[in-house]
């Protein structure tokens, strides 16, 4: 724990919502759906990432409650800023309050087409980025699978919360069948932990720093257990208020949170010091996936071992069993002896 001065930017917070359905619905600690509550309730235009129906990754301007559900939850893919800053520009014209959660490098493009003054009316909200996948590869993964199960994907889940904090991925067919095949599902996050599916640019990225040009920076507060001891395994946001107008929003919804100080080192991400590191063989994985196609180098570089199916479901049968926290528990208890 720490007791940093409030003017001594950035501050670090382990931070999860009181909501238990948020908490369940969420990739980690619910702080993104706590702050688009707000921004809703204060009648501030929030903009942010969604799957749409065709599975394209998407920014859209979200108005309602159906928006915010659908801009939970993270999406690991390349995505598109559609037409939002003809929007934004449109709601600053017109006095409007506005909020923006996207990847760091995102925010700073929008930032540069606004004036200092018209940046004020904007609350910048950034997340801690491995690096962007090429839409290209999730494209060709949902093709891959549809072929595979004979039937339409028309949900995909990045992050299945049904089985503890994770990352575990699901699919929906239209058939109304749900796949979460590790060996078939998972080659996608497979190739985006590997590095071999993010843009190139992500390995130079500039933007992997302690310093943010946010107000609020957000992430999933992995170790927190062996930080402040939790170890419940329900998921915690890592939080990074950047400035003033940050400390102030927080401040507001605080009490809807369970809040915990914290300090900046407590926070081991890769991304909030330097960025991903490239591949040595990351030319000739796209070579040949030009050549030989997504299945071929799906196969070959992310090859699935018996530790990582063992793992997934272990994970699986002990949320069924009910028994999971316990296991998690008895793990951190190994750990720390």
């Amino acid at each position: 724990m720490c007791k940093d001065k409030v003017e001594n930017f950035p501050l670090a917070y382990g931070i999860r919502t009181k909501n238990e359905e948020i908490l369940k619905t969420s990739s980690s600690g619910g702080i993104f759906s706590e702050l688009a509550n707000y921004a809703l309730k204060n009648n501030i235009k929030i903009y942010s990432c969604i799957l749409n129906e065709k599975l394209e990754a998407v920014h859209i301007r979200g108005i309602n409650e159906n928006d915010i559900k659908k801009m939970r939850t993270s999406k690991y893919v390349e995505s598109s800023l559609g037409n939002i800053l003809k929007l934004m520009k449109n709601d600053i014209k017109n006095n409007e309050k506005i909020m923006l959660v996207s990847s760091p490098c995102y925010v700073a493009t929008i930032k540069k087409t606004f004036s200092e003054s018209e940046r004020n009316q904007i609350i910048w909200v950034d997340f801690l980025c491995h690096g962007m996948p090429s839409k290209k590869v999730f494209q060709d993964h949902i093709k891959y699978l549809e072929n595979l199960y004979s039937s339409k994907v028309i949900f995909y889940s990045f992050r299945d919360k049904r089985y503890s904090w994770n990352h575990d991925e699901y699919i929906i067919l239209e058939n109304k069948k749900r796949k979460q095949s590790v060996k078939e599902v998972h080659r996608y996050k497979r190739l985006f932990y590997s590095n071999y599916s993010l843009l190139s640019r992500c390995f130079q990225c500039k933007y992997t720093k302690i310093k943010r040009d946010t107000d609020i920076t957000i992430a999933d507060f992995w170790g927190v257990e062996s930080v402040l001891g939790i170890v419940d395994n329900k998921g915690m946001s890592a939080v990074l208020i950047n400035s003033v107008k940050g400390k102030e929003i927080l401040e507001k919804i605080k009490n809807s949170l369970y809040t915990y100080k914290v300090n900046i080192e407590d926070f081991k991400h890769g991304p909030l010091y330097q960025p991903t590191e490239k591949p040595k063989d990351y030319d000739l994985f796209w070579k040949e996936y030009k050549e030989k196609g997504y299945l071929y180098v799906s196969d070959k570089y992310t090859k699935i071992d018996a530790k990582t199916i063992f793992s997934t479901y272990r994970r699986r049968i002990a949320a069924v069993l009910k028994i999971e926290h316990f296991l998690f528990w008895i793990k951190y208890k190994l750990k720390r002896k």
